[in-house]
């Protein structure tokens, strides 16, 4: 029997939270902020994740088109133990954000050079976890 889409985007998000990547949650929205799949490790909830996601997606709309760039494509913010992070995608002409909250263990200078990373390695699960979702919406 063929998986649906529900099935198969849940699968995206079940890999991003892999043990040693450290996502306590990851959610898909719309452009109007409404969950298309949501999954949380840490008792979140996905529909106040989408609200976050929408309003630092907003807000870094804004901040881009007060300095006159376009419209980004990815943000972070980085805070004592998490690494917030948002990725917005294209599908058939309509914005799709994937967001997720990395969480990070302090222990020593190994955590350290860890955490200079954290934001890259956000990125590239991020676009490449959006790249898969893409697919699957549009198939």
């Amino acid at each position: 029997m063929r998986e649906g889409k529900l099935e198969r985007l849940d699968g995206v998000l079940s890999d991003l939270m892999i043990d040693k990547r450290k996502f306590a949650s990851c959610v898909v929205t719309n452009e109007r902020g409404l969950v298309v799949a949501g999954r949380t490790a840490d008792g979140s909830s996905s529909q106040t994740l989408a609200a976050m996601i929408s309003l630092f997606s907003d807000t870094t709309i804004r901040i881009n088109d007060n300095l006159g760039y376009g419209h980004p494509r990815s943000a972070l913010i980085r805070a004592l133990g998490m690494t917030f992070s948002i990725h917005e995608f294209m599908v058939k002409n309509r914005w799709f954000r994937i967001g997720a909250i990395q969480t990070e263990e302090n222990k020593g200078w190994i955590s350290r050079i860890r955490k200079r990373s954290a934001g890259k390695d956000a990125e590239f699960n991020l676009v490449r976890a959006a790249n898969r979702i893409r697919d699957i919406l549009e198939s």
